[in-house]
Parts: C-alpha cells; structure tokens; sequence
C-alpha cells in the first residue's frame, strides 16, 4: 500500500512507528524531519512509503522546488545567453516546479529501500504517482540522495553537479592528524590556532540539548551573515527568519555546536552532526567584522576534526562549498551527479528550444 502526506504528522501512527525502526540516517529521522518543517521557510514536503503487511518497503523524503533554475547547469554559454535573452520577456524561462527527493538542508540520501528492492522498481511507481498527483514539471535528485542509484527514463537529464567533500580519519589524536600535513600547511594551522588564542578567543562544544533558548536566534543571525555573503551559493531553501533555529531545540544530542566566543560574545559556529560513523560538519556562521583577524573559520574545523578524532569518526562530511579551504585540510573531493526527469508536455517544450543546441556536460535520453 501507498501512504503520502506533506507533514509527518499526516503519517498514520503505525506507519511513524515502523520509520523509527529503519536503519535510517540522522538527518532521515522523525526529529529532524519535523523540526525542519518548522524551522524551514515555507518548507513544502512531500512523504511517500509504500508499506506491504507492516513492513516498510520504501520511504522516500522530498520537497517541492518552485522555480529551479536549470541555466545553473549548463555548461555552453550560447545556450546560456538565449536562456538570458528568454528571460528579458519571461523572467521565469527555464526555471521548473520539481520534485526534490532528499532531506531537507541536508548532505544525505532521500531515500530507504528494503534491502533487495530495486531503486528503478520503486522509482518508476514513484515517477508515475507524482506525476499523476502533482502539478509539477519533473523530478529532481542527485545521486548521493538516492544512494548512488542509477535509473533509466524518458526525457532524463544528468549533469556533474556540486562535489561533496570528505576527510578521512586515520589518526589517534589531532597531533597525528597535524604530523600528516606538509610541513608549510602544519605551520600555517598552528600559526591560525595561535591567532585565535592572542584574540581571546576561546571555543565550546556543546550537546544541542544544553543551547539555551535564547542562543538560537544569535546562531540564527550569524548563519545569515554566512548565507548574505555567500550569494553565489545555490540555496533551494532557507531558514525562516520567524522561527530564528528554535525549532531545532527538539533535537537530539547527535547534533553538537561548535561555538566561538570572543570576550563571551559569540562570533561564530558550525553544527555537528553524528551519524555513525561519519561526523557531518555544516551550517556555519560567521561574525565577518572579526572573522578575518580571528581566523575563525579556520578554527572551526581544526575543532571540529579534533572532535571527531577523539570520539571515534573515521570521517568527517564537509560539505560543498570552500573546496580550497577543504583541499588544504586534506578533504577528498567526492564528485557528484544531478538528474532531473521531466514530465511529457515540458520535454517537448525543452527539446523544442534546445533542438538547435548541444547541451555541455550532459545527456538526454
């Protein structure tokens, strides 16, 4: 049986019951996944399990996207500058209403299929209920958001998408880690550590549970800061700046924060979250009228990896944006790729337009 619903809590009770028994990831569980629906802006989720005698087969999490931009991921610049000149009439042109399979503000998969079950299986049963329910254009994922699944369709296009990161930790303590870096890069961390120390700065990690309510919005703040300077980073979704993080005080203690202080005011953070046995490093903020003379960033992760080390993660997940930062601290880069399947009206419009184009870096079939 099929059961779907835009919250969680439409879920019927015995249904939520068997979610919390999956071997799920941190950030595909019930707490995260509500406290998002809250914490999120405008958060538009969609829940689809397909359920057979009180085993769960399928679970999969995703969320409408108004208006992606598809011009973000073509890589030939004619085809770029007719989307441009579309545009001088049509603001929207080239952007779609899809269906985003994967947890929201999230690294991880979307989806949970028992084991034995083939994804195209349950991905072509998804495709035709979407697209017979929803009124969207198509949907959207990457392959690490349908763990590295592979599926075949009409009117598919991939493209090389936004690379994760991941540093490897083989060391018994953060001296280790420090000894395996090239002797320039082992004096520029302990060069940024002193800094940080000369500017009395002084560094907490705190379990989510022991953030006082009145800390979230201050961290709310500074993740905007980040988010403002960052414009070129692609963000389908944002904070709601009515709820400023109060709704992720439900959380458990697999989320820790990594908290900056200076004179103890608070100038910087990053949320850990543990998931077996990888430590995912996200959501910074930053104070950046002290950032650059505290090297705040930096210090950031030299914590963070420390943390890791000394509690027993292999890995650290870093996310996908300052590879060159990430490159530095011995971060593999993990490439990644994005599909999107469109429904059968907006392929024609698309193959219309593009007839006359080739499309870089991707493939129609």
């Amino acid at each position: 049986m099929i059961y779907t619903a835009h919250s969680f809590s439409e879920l019927p009770s015995e249904i939520k019951k068997v979610i919390k028994t999956l071997p799920l990831s941190v950030e595909m569980k019930q707490d995260w996944l509500v406290s998002s629906e809250t914490t999120i802006d405008n958060l538009d989720a969609f829940y689809y399990v397909e359920e057979n005698n009180g085993v769960i087969d399928t679970f999969i999490v995703s969320n409408i996207i108004e208006k992606l931009d598809c011009s973000l991921f073509i890589g030939d610049e004619s085809v770029v500058k007719q989307i441009v000149s579309r545009r001088e009439v049509n603001p929207d042109f080239y952007k779609y209403k899809v269906l985003f399979i994967g947890v929201p503000m999230s690294m991880g998969p979307g989806a949970y299929l028992k084991s034995g079950i083939l994804f195209q299986d349950v991905f072509d049963r998804f495709k035709e209920y979407v697209f017979n329910h929803k009124d969207i254009d198509g949907i959207f994922f990457t392959n690490s958001s349908v763990n590295n699944a592979r599926i075949q369709s009409e009117y598919l296009m991939s493209f090389p998408y936004y690379p994760n990161t991941l540093l490897s930790l083989p060391f018994q303590n953060f001296e280790e880690y420090l000894n395996s870096r090239k002797k320039k890069k082992r004096w520029d961390i302990k060069k940024k550590k002193q800094v940080f120390s000369d500017k009395k700065c002084l560094i907490e990690i705190i379990p989510n549970s022991q953030i006082l309510n009145t800390e979230y919005e201050k961290l709310f703040n500074l993740y905007q800061n980040t988010e403002k300077n960052n414009p070129d980073t692609v963000n389908y979704l944002h904070y709601s700046s009515n709820d400023k993080f109060r709704s992720l005080k439900s959380l458990g203690d697999d989320y820790n924060w990594i908290i900056v202080k200076q004179f103890d005011n608070i100038i910087a953070f990053a949320l850990l979250v543990a998931d077996g046995n990888v430590l995912n490093f996200k959501h910074v903020g930053l104070d950046y009228s002290v950032n650059r003379d505290t090297y705040s960033y930096f210090n950031l992760f030299y914590s963070a990896i420390k943390f890791a080390i000394e509690n027993g993660f292999d890995f650290m997940q870093c996310g996908s944006t300052t590879y060159e930062v990430k490159l530095s601290l011995g971060c593999q880069v993990i490439d990644r790729e994005a599909t999107i399947i469109f429904n059968h009206k907006t392929n024609e419009k698309l193959m219309e337009f593009f007839k006359s184009f080739r499309f870089g870096g991707s493939k129609n079939e």
